[in-house]
């Protein structure tokens, strides 16, 4: 059997860790049109979650459309992305999507190109004037809403990593996406993403378009239990011995953080193939292994830290990230002042290094923590 853990990508099936009430409880809102705006820091296993929702949906006969911003870095971009997005929704024959775009898109003109693997794919030509552009996007944004015209089906829509739109224009292209979308009906909008500070601000302050635009879902870590549940099924189905106590330890590492528990486990597999039995020895020889392999990057993330990023980051590590801008933590890890230490967490949490859980500031990669332990503390 194949090493059945997996980070890095996306998972489904087997791989894929028990989210049964995060599963209920959004499928529930979408069925009932509510948009729903999903949150988590990096790595948490939303975009697995939204796919494995959205192949249930699509079974129930729902159109489903995903759209990964991250792709997205310019206009002409996401009307590209978008439409073909939503072609993969509108029918299976090319001919029927063809036909689709015809009647309900002006300025285009769609074709079939055979892509490397000899599969049919949809081209769309149009001219890159601001006027043109600009009348295209209109009846893009509309798309979804012709689909339920036309199919007589609800339709949700999936915006992957929202807070990169951002990066279009300023707000104004949250501003024309948001007076497209808020009358569509039939149709449920979920945006998610995992810059939590950005997108907290595009749905809590007053003055953004998406302001309040649907129900906030926070997406948690997977609680204990159901992690070590996972843990034991995947170490058993490849008929190892794995104790209780020995799955908990592995959720204690990686504090149930649900990348770095895959991690782990795809390390102490191939540690422990020859054996088939996993000890919890073998889990600091999986970290070292883990730490040994990711030291290059880790060397690249602390050079590229400022002289005072870098103090505090070993705060952080000594010290915990309670009360960080306090006097008495500021003087035991000889930190500058509270508006410097400010602006470099706020740097920290930018590039991903750091992040706030519940008024803490914690590294959520344990094993760059223990890297900076072993080599800069």
């Amino acid at each position: 059997m194949e090493n059945p853990f997996y980070y890095g990508t996306t998972v489904s099936g087997k791989s894929f860790a028990n989210r049964k009430k995060e599963i209920k409880e959004i499928i529930a809102d979408i069925k009932s049109g509510q948009n729903l705006f999903i949150y988590s820091p990096r790595r948490y296993g939303k975009t697995s979650l939204i796919k494995v929702i959205l192949k249930k949906l699509k079974k129930q006969g729902l159109a489903t459309i995903y759209l990964d911003f991250y792709q997205i870095y310019s206009k002409e971009r996401f009307i590209d992305l978008y439409s073909k997005a939503i072609a993969n929704s509108t029918a299976s024959k090319m001919e029927k999507i063809i036909d689709f775009f015809k009647r309900n898109v002006k300025n285009v003109v769609p074709s079939v190109t055979i892509d490397e693997d000899g599969k049919p794919k949809l081209q769309l030509e149009y001219s890159n004037r601001k006027s043109t552009i600009s009348k295209l996007l209109e009846d893009v944004y509309q798309l979804p809403q012709r689909l339920v015209v036309e199919k007589k089906k609800k339709v949700v829509v999936v915006f992957d990593e929202f807070q990169e739109i951002r990066n279009l224009d300023g707000e104004q292209f949250e501003k024309e996406l948001r007076s497209n979308i808020q009358h569509h009906e039939k149709i449920c909008y979920i945006f998610m993403g995992s810059k939590t500070h950005i997108l907290l601000d595009m749905f809590n302050n007053r003055n953004r378009p998406f302001y309040k635009i649907g129900k906030i879902f926070y997406l948690n870590k997977l609680p204990k239990r159901d992690l070590v549940n996972f843990i034991l099924k995947r170490f058993m189905e490849g008929s190892y011995n794995i104790s209780v106590d020995t799955a908990e330890e592995i959720c204690n590492v990686t504090k149930n953080h649900p990348y770095y528990t895959q991690m782990l486990c795809h390390e102490v597999w191939e540690i422990c193939a020859d054996k088939k039995r996993v000890e919890k020895k073998d889990l600091n020889r999986a970290s070292d292994r883990i730490i040994r392999n990711q030291s290059e990057l880790y060397l690249r993330i602390w050079d590229s830290l400022s002289i005072h990023q870098k103090e505090l980051l070993v705060a952080l590590v000594n010290s915990g990230g309670e009360s960080i801008f306090s006097e008495a933590y500021r003087e035991q890890n000889k930190l500058p002042g509270a508006s410097t230490v400010n602006k470099c967490i706020s740097a920290l949490i930018e590039k991903e290094i750091v992040e706030k859980n519940k008024g803490i500031y914690e590294v959520p990669d344990m094993f760059f923590a223990q890297w900076l332990k072993n080599n800069i503390v």
